[in-house]
């Protein structure tokens, strides 16, 4: 339940001995961030970008025609596209737990 895990992150950021556990809700928001990613394409059916779509070309599907599955089968989903919705949406709602408390802001404090 996002809930309480967001106020668990809460719980270990601020009571947690910093020698030890020092930046962890830093490192959960970004593991969400990564995990986010990749749920968001399985749930979409589409394929994870490759390196040559990050530089500027179209990801290519798994057939190699640069279309998404749904758009090669017709939108036929799997389990396994329906996990990665609900995913995406607990990933979403905990997140926007975080902003709520003051975790997670759109200010840019990264290097």
């Amino acid at each position: 339940q996002p809930p309480s895990v967001s106020a668990l992150t809460l719980g270990v950021e601020s009571r947690a001995p910093r020698e030890t556990h020092g930046g962890f809700a830093g490192r959960c928001v970004a593991l969400a961030s990564r995990t986010l990613g990749r749920d968001l394409d399985m749930a979409l059916e589409c394929a994870a970008a490759s390196d040559e779509s990050k530089a500027g070309s179209a990801p290519a599907g798994k057939d190699g025609s640069g279309r998404c599955l749904a758009d090669r089968t017709g939108g036929t989903g799997n389990g396994g596209q329906v996990d990665a919705y609900y995913r995406s949406k607990l990933l979403l709602r905990y997140l926007a737990q975080l902003a709520g408390l003051g975790i997670v802001s759109l200010a840019d404090d990264g290097p």
